[in-house]
C-alpha cells in the first residue's frame, strides 16, 4: 500500500475511471506504444494515530509500454505511466498533489466471445 510520507501505520486506497488512448508504432506481434489519458478518481488515506483524509477530482496520465502477441486473439501488455492528480488531500499532504509511477501488466482478449 501507498504510505504517505513513509509514515508507519498508514494505509491508503483509491478508485477511478480513466479515458485514454494508445498509439502503436507497429502492426507486428510485438509493438511498443505511447499512451495518455485523463479521468476522475478518488483516494482515501488513514493513519493509526492521526486524522484520516479523502478527496476526489480529476487527474491525468502519460506513459508507454509494449504489447506482445498483438495480432492474436489473446495478448499480453505491460506499461509504465506517470500519474498526476489535480487535487490534494488537505489534512495529510499540506495541499500537495498526489503523483507517481504506475506499472501495469495485463492480458487482453479480442473477439473472445463472438
Amino acid at each position: 500500500l501507498w504510505t504517505p510520507s513513509g509514515v508507519a501505520g498508514s494505509s491508503g486506497g483509491g478508485a477511478g475511471f480513466n479515458l485514454g488512448g494508445k498509439r502503436y508504432f507497429s502492426d507486428l506481434d510485438f509493438s511498443p506504444f505511447v499512451a495518455a489519458g485523463f479521468g476522475y478518481r478518488g483516494i482515501q488515506v488513514s493513519h493509526d494515530d492521526a486524522d484520516s483524509d479523502s478527496a476526489n477530482g480529476f487527474g491525468a496520465y502519460a506513459g508507454g509500454g509494449a504489447t506482445l502477441f498483438r495480432t492474436h486473439d489473446t495478448h499480453l501488455t505491460a506499461d509504465v505511466r506517470y500519474d498526476v492528480n489535480f487535487f490534494s488531500l488537505s489534512n495529510l499532504d499540506q495541499g500537495k498533489q498526489a503523483h507517481g509511477l504506475m506499472l501495469t501488466v495485463g492480458m487482453g482478449f479480442r473477439d473472445f466471445f463472438l
